[in-house]
């Protein structure tokens, strides 16, 4: 029995690195999981944030609405975090909207676009609503 046990010298240290290496393993993926899914909560943040800023621009400028004029606002920028957003508003041309025959020759369409940075690719956002012009 002594000679049984003597043959298994070094089986505990085999069976704990090969042990280590099953845990290394299963913690890199988990961090490579944290990592994406850090990423992608970033993501969101920004895009959802990216939304806000198009519709309280958008909406900003509904106070206008069924006045002679819309004014719209310059190009201004808004940082959150580490961010910097960027917006713009435009009035789109009518000739570029699908079923402009339909519209209304008293709505004017005007597209508010944000654009920002994120993990070094630039990326916008655009939001598009009508406005009465009397």
């Amino acid at each position: 029995m002594l000679k049984h046990v003597r043959n298994e010298k070094g089986f505990i240290l085999t069976d704990s690195i090969i042990g280590l290496v099953i845990v290394a393993t299963a913690l890199c993926a988990l961090i490579a999981t944290y990592t994406q899914t850090t990423k992608a909560s970033i993501s969101t943040t920004s895009s959802t944030y990216a939304t806000y800023l198009a519709q309280r621009t958008l909406e900003d400028i509904k106070q206008s609405d069924g006045k002679l004029t819309i004014t719209l606002p310059a190009p201004r920028t808004e940082t959150k975090g580490s961010v910097q957003y960027t917006v713009s508003v435009s009035e789109v041309a009518v000739t570029a909207i699908a079923n402009a025959n339909n519209l209304n020759a008293n709505l004017r369409p005007i597209q508010a676009i944000v654009t920002w940075i994120e993990s070094g690719q630039n990326r916008s956002l655009s939001m598009m609503s009508y406005y009465y012009i009397q």
